[in-house]
């Protein structure tokens, strides 16, 4: 039944286009789409669904940004482009990173934990850099035995 497929039949996936096509024609003042773009184990690039990709393609190749110039291919290409990179928001592998924190790339958080947290993580890492400046230079000294012994240099002088 699977192999009998004829024109006019209707298909699950022309549907499902069918209703996200609809969607965004209905909220076109103001749409949010999201997706997992980047690999949670090794931060790789993950391609959007096939709709949104076709969706991102349609809006790049239609708009530009205000003042962008030239008819060419090429510059019509980087025209959609940059229009894509500045309607895209890149969010962090963890919700913690103090791009949140720092106000970079227009990202924010509300939570005063992450924020605590990262304090705290800070001023530990400045405490352990501060321990190691403080600790002495090593030098190995031999002595007639053959026995390595490990001296500070306060007490090599």
């Amino acid at each position: 039944m699977a192999g009998d497929y004829r024109p006019g039949d209707r298909s699950r996936r022309e549907t499902t286009a069918t209703c996200f096509w609809r969607r965004c024609c209905r909220h076109a003042s103001e749409l949010t789409l999201s997706w997992v773009g980047r690999g949670i184990h090794d931060d790789s690039h993950r391609p959007p669904s096939v709709l949104v990709a076709q969706l991102r393609d349609h809006i790049a190749a239609g708009w530009r940004l205000a003042g962008e110039v030239g008819d060419t291919p090429a510059a019509q290409r980087k025209g959609g482009e940059a229009l894509l990179a500045a309607l895209t928001t890149q969010h962090r592998l963890q919700p913690f990173s103090r791009a949140y924190f720092a106000g970079e790339d227009g990202l924010f958080s509300y939570a005063r934990e992450w924020q605590q947290a990262l304090q705290q993580a800070d001023a530990a890492r400045a405490r352990a850099r501060l321990r190691a400046d403080q600790v002495p230079e090593r030098r190995v000294w031999k002595h007639r035995g053959g026995r390595c012994c490990l001296r500070p240099n306060s007490l090599m002088n």
